[in-house]
C-alpha cells in the first residue's frame, strides 16, 4: 500500500471514530463537525511529521516522536474545542484526550490485524 493511502486511511478512521465518540458524548452534530475540522487540521500533519522523523532519524525515534506529537495535537485540539464548543479549558482538554485515545487505540487494534 502506498503512503498516501495509509495517510488517507488513518485520517478517515480518525474522523469516524472521534466523530462517533463525540456524538455519543454530546449528541450534537455541530460538535461532530468541529471534530472533523480538528482532524483535518491535525491528523495529516501528525502523520507526515512522524513519517519524516522516522525516515530521517530511524525507527527508534518513532515512540518518542509519537508521544510528543500526540501531546501537541491534544493541546491544539483542546484549544479549538474550547473556542468552538465554548468549553472550559478542563472540559476541552478532557475531551481532546478522550477522542485521541479512542482513535489511537482503535488504529492500533485495526493495524495489528492488517499485517
Amino acid at each position: 500500500m502506498s503512503i498516501i493511502f495509509n495517510f488517507i486511511l488513518c485520517l478517515v478512521l480518525t474522523i469516524i471514530i472521534e466523530g462517533i465518540v463525540i456524538f455519543i458524548k454530546y449528541n450534537r452534530w455541530d460538535y461532530v463537525y468541529y471534530s472533523f475540522l480538528c482532524n483535518i487540521l491535525t491528523n495529516p500533519m501528525l502523520n507526515l511529521l512522524l513519517y519524516l522523523l522516522v525516515w530521517e532519524l530511524g525507527l527508534e525515534i518513532y515512540l518518542p516522536a509519537l508521544i510528543m506529537l500526540e501531546i501537541i495535537v491534544v493541546i491544539v485540539e483542546a484549544y479549538i474545542y474550547k473556542i468552538l464548543c465554548k468549553f472550559s479549558k478542563k472540559e476541552a482538554l478532557k475531551l481532546s484526550i478522550l477522542l485521541n485515545i479512542s482513535s489511537y487505540l482503535t488504529g492500533v487494534f485495526i493495524f495489528m490485524f492488517k499485517r
